[in-house]
């Protein structure tokens, strides 16, 4: 089971310099992007999607669907 990260451990990793944390939940089959630069606004993706690894990884795109299998 996957939980979410609380929004004050998120802002946590932040503090630390991560610049994204993805939240890879296998049960619904979609992937929660939180960015440093939009920490209210969390990216949900899902199968058919192409998931970004910006701005951590420049240009590093991976298909939802290739994830879940």
């Amino acid at each position: 089971m996957v939980v979410r990260q609380p929004r004050a451990t998120l802002g946590d990793s932040f503090t630390a310099r991560t610049q994204g944390v993805w939240d890879v939940d296998p049960v619904h089959e979609v992937i929660h992007v939180d960015r440093a630069d939009q920490t209210n606004q969390p990216v949900t993706y899902r199968r058919g999607d192409v998931a970004e690894a910006e701005p951590a990884v420049p240009g590093r795109r991976v298909c939802v669907g290739w994830i879940f299998g």
